[in-house]
């Protein structure tokens, strides 16, 4: 896991703790588009300028990353409706 991502979970964490749990799913989602928009921006800053390895480096950091974050979203996702399922049981 590198620091954006790592930095992105530590800020879900705040997050969820500040406030409520959908607001940390909310905050995943923004985080997977500020990862994605990050990306199209580095593309468009340094695209141009970059070997055909360093761009397929580049691509697959950038697509483990949203793996990571998605994989972060799913994981708060089933956890909340498990909440959810035992308020509504007891």
């Amino acid at each position: 896991m590198n620091d954006v991502v790592r930095g992105m979970i530590e800020y879900i964490i705040i997050c969820k703790k500040k406030h409520n749990f959908s607001c940390a799913l909310l905050c995943v989602s923004k985080a997977l588009d500020n990862q994605a928009a990050q990306f199209d921006r580095d593309m468009l800053l340094r695209g141009k300028d970059l070997s055909e390895a360093e761009f397929e480096r580049l691509l697959k950091a950038h697509q483990q990353n949203q793996a990571e974050l998605a994989h972060s979203f799913e994981k708060e996702r089933d956890r909340q409706k498990k909440a959810l399922r035992d308020k509504v049981q007891a």
